[in-house]
């Protein structure tokens, strides 16, 4: 079943990087801590298929100095990504590490970087990655995504915002960002604001304020696990908005398309990596859905440790330099450069979605 997309996997993988590694008696250890049962499992379950075709595609020589080790947490927990870090460095020595999620990896980082563990995060939340030197975020910088889903915003003249942040969400430092420059700008009201623990999953009262707060745009920045919960309830209350929803970064979407929840939206738009279109129809082909947030990321980020090593820059300080210093490296989510802030200039586009169907908004592109 992996096949098909592995293969095309493998095109880009001659195609990016070397294939010459040096040979070492010790396999070069590349540790992965993924939430694969719980809230967030369907991130965390995506971006494995994506490591194991990633790993597929290496060469059989590769495979002997290159070991793949993954650490199963659940809902997204920091306390299991605490333990899950300490068994991949104490136990089975990993030389780097790939976290999933803002929280997971805001919890390990202050651990790997006193470890000098090369990290990378798949977030966009800077937090993650300040007061450190070894730990990297790889997914759209989310406050550049503020300002970028603004200007979205202000070009199609809606003027009514309306805010549903959860405490803790990836998401804040997004909504926090259109909300401040939303703030600075006299065309536009925020006619509905609020904040949402991040465990809470009874949303019926913030649904049924939003649908009397005359709503142009909402901008819903839930934790993973409150997505569905939501979506459900805004369906059974008929929440409607009359013009296009902002989505976040297209989680509720996600979540929404991969199960039987009805949709509460009738159009919508979010900006998303610029992720190979070949790669994203192999995938659905391959596993039914759509590739989730984060997916080819993480793929991405396995490829960067890969290459590092086949350059022949495997200790801490080497690799640190070699994500530093990254420079046009043509991934799966388009061409990118480290941006000197311990994250990545990832390209962004705009999809839009009417009526259930998915199009990518070309003239928004930055691809």
């Amino acid at each position: 079943m992996k096949q098909p997309f592995a293969l095309i996997i493998a095109l880009l993988v001659l195609t990016s990087c070397s294939t010459e590694t040096n040979t070492t008696s010790t396999p070069f250890k590349i540790g992965v801590i993924l939430s694969l049962t719980g809230d967030g499992a369907r991130f965390g379950q995506d971006a494995q298929q994506a490591l194991d075709s990633a790993y597929a595609a290496l060469s059989p020589e590769e495979q002997k100095n290159i070991k793949l080790i993954i650490e199963p947490i659940s809902s997204l927990s920091s306390t299991d990504a605490v333990t899950a870090y300490h068994k991949l460095h104490d136990v089975d020595g990993v030389d780097v590490l790939i976290v999933w999620g803002s929280g997971p990896s805001s919890a390990v980082s202050p651990l790997s970087n006193a470890d000098h563990i090369p990290f990378i995060a798949i977030s966009g939340a800077r937090k993650v990655t300040n007061g450190t030197t070894y730990t990297f975020r790889h997914y759209i910088d989310y406050t550049n995504t503020g300002a970028y889903v603004f200007e979205t915003i202000k070009k199609q003249g809606y003027n009514n915002l309306g805010f549903l942040i959860a405490d803790y969400s990836s998401k804040t430092e997004m909504c926090g960002e259109i909300k401040r420059l939303a703030e600075q700008d006299p065309a536009l009201r925020i006619v509905y604001s609020e904040r949402v623990d991040s465990k809470e999953k009874d949303l019926r009262t913030y649904a049924a304020k939003m649908k009397e707060a005359g709503i142009d745009t909402a901008l819903i920045c839930l934790h993973s696990g409150q997505l569905l919960p939501f979506a459900k309830t805004a369906q059974e209350q008929q929440l409607r908005f009359k013009n296009p929803i902002q989505l976040g970064l297209g989680d509720l979407v996600t979540e929404i398309s991969n199960s039987t929840a009805p949709a509460f939206y009738e159009q919508g738009f979010y900006p998303e990596p610029c992720t190979n279109e070949e790669l994203e129809q192999k995938f659905l082909a391959q596993h039914g859905h759509s590739a989730s947030q984060g997916t080819f990321d993480t793929y991405d980020a396995f490829m960067l440790f890969v290459r590092s090593v086949q350059q022949g820059k495997k200790t801490p300080e080497q690799i640190q330099n070699y994500l530093f210093t990254l420079n046009n490296y043509a991934g799966t989510i388009g061409t990118y450069s480290a941006d000197g802030n311990y994250g990545f200039t990832i390209p962004l586009r705009t999809k839009t979605l009417f009526n259930g169907a998915f199009t990518i908004d070309r003239s928004k592109s930055n691809c």
